[in-house]
C-alpha cells in the first residue's frame, strides 16, 4: 500500500496555486467567448456550456481554497479572522454569481449574460491575484508556522 507524503503548506500553496493557473485560462476562454457574443449573439450557447465548465471547476477550487486557508488562517490570530471573514464572504458571493449566471443563462438576453459574465471574469481575476499575492505568497506566514506538517485529507 503507497502512503500518502505529508501535506505541507508549500505543497497545498503550490495546488492552489495551479488552480489559479487553470481558473486564470478558463477565465481568458470565457471572456473571449463572452465579447463574441456581444459581436454575435447566436454563439451563446458556447457561454452557457463555458460558465458550467467555470461552475464545476470554481466549486472544486473554492472548496480545496477553504479546506487550505481556514485552518492556517484562524492560526493568525486577528487578521487571521479579520482575512478569513473576507475570504468566506468573497467566496460566498462568487459562488452566488455563479449560481445566477448558470440558473438565468437560458432566461436572459445574450447580451446580458456576455455582459455580467465579464464583469464575473474581472472579479475573479482580481480575487486571483489578490489571493496569491497577500494569501499564497511566501510572506503571508511566519517561516515557523510554514513549516509544520498539515494533516492529510
Amino acid at each position: 500500500m503507497e502512503t500518502q507524503a505529508p501535506k505541507t503548506l508549500e505543497s497545498e500553496r503550490r495546488i492552489l496555486g495551479a488552480q489559479h493557473a487553470v481558473l486564470g485560462q478558463l477565465l481568458e476562454t470565457i471572456r473571449k467567448v463572452a465579447t463574441s457574443v456581444l459581436a454575435s449573439p447566436s454563439t451563446i450557447l458556447e457561454l452557457v456550456e463555458q460558465i458550467a465548465k467555470l461552475r464545476d471547476f470554481l466549486e472544486v477550487h473554492l472548496r480545496d481554497e477553504e479546506a487550505f486557508l481556514v485552518p492556517v488562517l484562524r492560526g493568525l490570530g486577528a487578521w487571521g479572522e479579520l482575512r478569513l471573514q473576507c475570504l468566506q464572504e468573497e467566496h460566498a458571493h462568487q459562488r452566488a454569481l455563479m449560481i445566477v449566471l448558470s440558473g438565468d443563462a437560458a432566461r436572459r438576453a445574450p447580451e446580458e449574460l456576455a455582459r455580467r459574465t465579464l464583469v464575473l471574469c474581472a472579479d475573479l481575476r482580481a480575487d486571483m491575484e489578490l489571493e496569491q499575492k497577500e494569501l499564497l505568497g511566501p510572506a503571508m506566514i511566519a517561516e515557523p508556522l510554514a513549516a509544520r506538517e498539515l494533516p492529510n485529507a
